[in-house]
């Protein structure tokens, strides 16, 4: 009987008779019956109504219904239910709806949907949400979403997830939310993901960042990346650091970078290290650094 009645009459029932529709009786609508429902209707609806929709019905609902959805409602959704629902839903999903998704429910969003998530709703995740993405949600992520999430929310995604950023979510990161990564985060870099760092990025690096870059990843810098460093990164290197750059990466420092370091550093430099500067990097060694070398027994290459 209730499948009989037209479209014109299902979206004239009133809220109260929405809200008394049994959940069988839903999901008995016709595609047409229920995208007939008003934003209205739809509000009406109770939070056991919206848990009790089965997958096929909830994915009928038109992208207008979908934003009518009040936070409560959409918190009704089960997990099993969620990831039934197109991309345009997800869209479509109010930010207040989104701020209250469950964790097990973001959990439960398909790698598909966690791409279609807009900036606007990333910009609303909570910092529990932002923790209950899986690495393989975090592999989707653009850069755009990455760079709408404000330092609170950067800060507490897990290590293991930023490793599973893709590279081109790296590189296409904005310098101003590259450095507002936690040291720890910085560490936890792929070396494919350290290969794809812009010098914009590193010109931005804070020391402390710089600090906690994997030996893996910085001995892989290239010249341009190197190049980027600002002379207080080059002076706060480690001994340990140094040790590692190869003779192919110290004849890319500039030598305003040359002069930047510290007696203790051009003193920790090896044989092979110093035997491949180049003569104007020789030529930036200021009077203190060349006394500390001759201290320390080790010789500049003739030029």
């Amino acid at each position: 009987l209730f499948r009989s009645l037209t479209t014109d009459m299902v979206s004239q029932l009133t809220n109260t008779q929405t809200a008394a529709l049994r959940t069988a009786q839903l999901n008995a609508l016709s595609s047409d019956q229920l995208t007939a429902l008003t934003t209205s209707q739809i509000r009406a609806l109770g939070t056991a109504q919206v848990a009790g929709l089965v997958a096929t019905s909830l994915s009928k609902l038109g992208d207008e219904q979908v934003g009518a959805l009040t936070a409560a409602q959409v918190a009704a959704i089960t997990t099993s239910n969620l990831p039934q629902m197109k991309t345009q839903q997800v869209q479509a999903l109010s930010t207040a709806a989104v701020a209250g998704l469950t964790t097990q429910q973001v959990a439960a969003l398909t790698t598909s949907q966690i791409a279609a998530i807009t900036t606007a709703q990333m910009k609303v995740l909570s910092t529990s949400q932002v923790v209950a993405f899986t690495t393989e949600q975090s592999s989707k992520l653009s850069a755009e979403q990455l760079a709408a999430l404000n330092v609170t929310q950067l800060n507490a995604m897990q290590t293991i997830d930023v490793a599973a950023l893709s590279t081109s979510a790296i590189a296409g990161l904005p310098a101003s939310q590259f450095k507002n990564f936690t040291p720890t985060q910085i560490r936890a870099l792929t070396t494919e993901q350290g290969a794809a760092l812009t010098p914009e990025q590193l010109s931005g690096i804070s020391t402390a960042q710089l600090a906690e870059m994997s030996l893996s990843n910085f001995v892989k810098l290239s010249g341009d990346q190197l190049g980027a460093l600002s002379t207080t990164n080059i002076a706060s290197l480690g001994t340990y650091q140094l040790g590692f750059m190869t003779t192919d990466q110290i004849p890319t420092l500039s030598t305003a970078q040359i002069r930047s370091l510290t007696t203790s550093q051009i003193t920790a430099l090896r044989s092979d290290q110093l035997n491949v500067l180049t003569a104007d990097q020789i030529g930036a060694i200021s009077i203190g650094q060349k006394a500390a070398l001759d201290a320390a027994g080790k010789t500049l290459p003739a030029v």
